[in-house]
């Protein structure tokens, strides 16, 4: 029973910088304090390189052997075998072994480089009276989301998470007092783990429950309210820059005839379809052959007669890459600029009542987009891995994991950091 670790790791491979430390990186210098984390890491190469050269389902049973041996509770044995695991708790221990073995530019690390929150916390004595507050900085890899009876959306989770009381005693007065603490975001990261947290533990029954309440996540999500105002700034003047390189680039923005501008918006939305479908029809035929996107495109040149005139740039390209340095390297959503606005990725799933039970699954964004009927618009398809099963199917569908019913609920969201900014100026 290894859906939890499988569904954990699919996430990890959508983040291509994450997947390229992992997959370059050499073993650590033999201790017995590290030989654990580093057949850990070693068994995560070797699958990711091995999942990379076959096409045919693997069975991960390397893996599962450094993972237990790293975390023993992984290990547990249940009444009808190995007992189901919690697959956040799977990708947070993975993520801790990672921790000081991949190098990056913040702190020598790549893991903080990707994922680290930075959180300002300020803890402030109810009383009007009594001037009393103490203000905390702290760090994270991921937002653990609460759920209650009264939260509906995402939002909600984030202000319950990010108001709430609580009862110390006061340094001043020197009796319990309630304490209102408020948390700001201080850092951004390039992607964001957002965790619902959705079980909790039952005396009557002795296990670990299920909230299945229905919880909105939107595809786009902008954390800009709850930034801090050192951090607000810097996000509001990259986003005026941005706005006036686009404003620059594209004169149909200007005070032209009304009639014209509407053609040219119409000329210009025609070409963009256009182009979606060819890219969706190339993504298509590269997952349906096993090849990637890129040989895909190479046979293109070829055909048309492009691809000896590339051969001298592509060659540059990859002697310019090879020597490249680490920050050089970086792709996805790391080399974009600073944003507030975050679009989903990933979500991860969970089928069943309860923590020790049930089935995980792992839902992957991809470049495909496609007509659910001829009048409808397009949308992103995504890929559904269950176990070895893997399918496409429709953005909408994925929305509806959202939870209120029996089928698969969203119990992690990845974020990436997106270069869609306001007012409907749209970079990716």
């Amino acid at each position: 029973n290894t859906c939890y670790m499988a569904s954990a790791l699919q996430m990890f491979r959508c983040i291509p910088e994450l997947l390229q430390g992992i997959c370059s990186v050499e073993s650590p210098q033999e201790s017995r304090s590290h030989a654990l984390t580093k057949n850990l890491i070693e068994a995560m190469k070797l699958l990711y390189l091995e999942l990379t050269e076959r096409k045919e389902s693997i069975s991960p049973y390397t893996m599962v052997h450094h993972l237990r041996n790293y975390a023993p509770q992984f290990a547990e044995v249940g009444m009808a075998g190995p007992a189901q695991q919690d697959a956040e708790e799977c990708l947070s221990t993975i993520l801790q072994a990672l921790l000081g073995h991949l190098p990056g530019n913040k702190h020598n690390c790549l893991v903080r480089e990707l994922f680290q929150i930075g959180l300002k916390k300020t803890c402030r004595n109810s009383d009007p009276t009594i001037m009393e507050e103490q203000v905390t900085s702290e760090t994270t890899m991921r937002f653990p989301l609460i759920i209650d009876s009264k939260t509906n959306t995402i939002h909600d989770c984030i202000q319950k998470t990010f108001n709430y009381e609580i009862q110390k005693k006061s340094a001043i007065s020197g009796i319990e007092t309630t304490f209102n603490v408020t948390t700001e975001i201080t850092e951004l990261p390039p992607y964001l783990f957002a965790h619902f947290v959705r079980f909790f533990w039952r005396n009557d029954t002795q296990k670990k429950a299920k909230i299945c309440r229905d919880v909105h996540f939107p595809v786009i999500l902008d954390l800009l309210p709850y930034c801090s105002a050192e951090l607000r700034n810097p996000i509001a003047r990259n986003l005026a820059e941005q706005k006036a390189l686009y404003l620059k680039s594209h004169p149909i923005w200007g005070d032209g005839d009304v009639d014209d501008n509407e053609r040219k918006w119409a000329e210009t939305e025609k070409a963009e379809a256009q182009a979606e479908m060819a890219q969706a029809e190339r993504l298509k035929a590269a997952l349906a052959s096993g090849r990637s996107l890129r040989e895909e495109l190479q046979e293109d040149d070829d055909q048309y007669g492009y691809g000896e005139e590339m051969e001298d740039e592509t060659q540059a390209n990859t002697t310019a890459n090879a020597t490249t340095s680490h920050s050089d390297r970086l792709e996805g959503c790391s080399s974009r600029p600073l944003s507030s606005i975050y679009e989903l990725r990933a979500v991860l799933t969970h089928q069943g009542r309860f923590a020790d039970s049930g089935h995980y699954i792992a839902w992957i964004k991809t470049g495909i987009m496609e007509r659910a009927s001829p009048r409808s618009a397009l949308q992103p398809m995504w890929l559904k891995f269950d176990d070895e099963k893997i399918s496409l199917h429709p953005e909408e569908e994925v929305k509806r994991t959202s939870g209120g019913s029996e089928g698969p609920i969203a119990y992690l969201c990845l974020y990436g950091r997106s270069r869609a900014l306001a007012e409907g100026l749209n970079f990716d």
